[in-house]
């Protein structure tokens, strides 16, 4: 994304920039959960929700692009999409896994969702502490914590290709590592 005012390009991720005057700067950043409208309605039942009944002529088009690309359940990537990327999809993962990316500081970790039990979790050593990787709330999405004060770190629910773009020496989780 670009500021207007200093046109600086920062990653919409990481906050830093990248091209600009304000080139290796980094702006702060914070997690931002995804949820569905059931799980928010349970947790906070003064949640108003605002359906617009605007549609673009961009948004009816777009409603038949599933038909044309086939798109799955599972997700889809443009045809030549790599092409708009500066390097190469990191090949240590398909490219649409989803899953729970990590960040302390220089420290990044990918916890694929298909490894995260619904309706339970992970407890994972990471760091010289345990990270309690939780999918029991009504919406199943995974969100993690630190096991000792329950303080949530940095993290984004992305597709590998994404976070692993952005963090190209990310751990990746894997089930040996599990500690209960």
């Amino acid at each position: 994304m670009m500021d207007k005012e200093t046109r600086t390009i920062w990653d919409p991720i990481s906050g830093e920039a990248f091209k600009g005057p304000f080139k290796g700067t980094k702006l702060n950043t914070w997690p931002v959960f995804v949820t569905n409208v059931d799980a928010q309605l349970s947790a906070q039942t003064d949640t108003q929700l605002f359906i617009s009944a605007h549609r673009s002529p961009l948004m009816w088009f777009m409603q038949f692009t599933p038909l044309f690309m086939g798109v799955s359940k599972r997700g889809f990537l443009a045809p030549n999409f790599h092409l708009s990327m500066s390097k190469p999809i990191d090949p240590r993962l398909p490219k649409l896994t989803q899953g729970v990316g990590v960040i302390m500081g220089k420290h990044t970790k990918y916890y694929p969702l298909n490894l995260i039990p619904p309706g339970k979790g992970i407890r994972d050593q990471w760091n010289d502490r345990t990270l309690i990787i939780d999918r029991s709330g009504k919406d199943k999405i995974p969100r993690a914590a630190w096991e000792e004060n329950n303080e949530m770190p940095m993290q984004l629910l992305s597709r590998w290709y994404g976070f692993s773009f952005t963090y190209p020496d990310c751990e990746i989780y894997t089930p040996g590592e599990d500690q209960g």
